[in-house]
């Protein structure tokens, strides 16, 4: 009798967990909703309450960190990210994750590393390849940071940032045409890319072409319009220089 008492109990115990886990999943697909909308601070109470329920929920260790790095809360997401990484090690999501905010947090070697295991467990992480691109770029290291950011764009091809920077070190590089490509590009898959019109003025203005330039520049000045910025200065400096040069025409 008493053996079969602690199996009824045993089942009952599954039952409830089986209960609170249906529970937790309904509120993370919530919090996905409300991260999407970008209510981070709604996100995070959901995310909270999903690993309260289910306290082995690793996508929610792993959201409620990306919840509270979208706050600027970095030091906070970094515990919730090694907890997912704790369950699962292979989990390139946490480890990218993890890299992101360490990098904020000025802790570039340890950024770093997070990023290559990333890679590790998921070669096409788009992301990942872009930050580890970032990391040669900042060594100087320019032909193996314009590798990684074509791998970025290889996986995932609408990623402006990675246009954007692709086409600066060609710029650099020497190769206006096919660095205007790209900066066109990072336009078109995201129209308000304020720096990708920048960097259209710069090379269509050493084409020659002025009257594009000029365009360029004034669309930059548009979307950042109230900033004060060494960008917007030297904008506003090319506008007139352009204007004055076109009106001699």
């Amino acid at each position: 009798m008493k053996g079969a008492g602690l199996l009824v109990l045993a089942l009952l115990l599954t039952s409830c967990s089986q209960v609170l886990a249906g529970q937790a999943e309904d509120v993370f697909q919530k919090g996905v909703k409300a991260y999407q909308a970008k209510d981070y601070v709604q996100a995070e109470q959901l995310f909270r309450k999903a690993i309260s329920l289910n306290n082995k929920l690793v996508e929610g260790y792993c959201n409620l960190g990306a919840a509270l790095a979208a706050q600027e809360k970095h030091a906070e997401a970094i515990p919730f990210y090694r907890q997912a990484i704790l369950y699962t090690p292979d989990y390139a999501e946490a480890h990218y994750n993890l890299a992101f905010s360490l990098l904020y947090l000025d802790s570039a070697k340890a950024s770093r590393a997070e990023c290559v295991l990333a890679l590790k467990y998921q070669p096409t992480h788009a992301e990942a390849h872009h930050l580890l691109g970032y990391f040669y770029d900042h060594d100087t290291d320019y032909p193996e940071a314009l590798a990684e950011y074509r791998l970025a764009v290889k996986y995932k091809p609408n990623y402006p940032k990675a246009h954007f920077d692709i086409g600066l070190l060609l710029y650099l590089q020497g190769k206006p045409l096919e660095a205007l490509k790209e900066y066109r590009l990072a336009a078109r898959q995201d129209p308000g890319f304020a720096e990708a019109h920048y960097g259209q003025g710069y090379v269509l203005k050493d084409m020659g072409r002025k009257k594009e330039a000029l365009t360029e520049f004034q669309t930059f000045l548009k979307y950042t319009s109230g900033k004060n910025t060494i960008q917007n200065v030297k904008a506003m400096q090319e506008v007139e220089k352009l204007k004055q040069e076109l009106q001699k025409k």
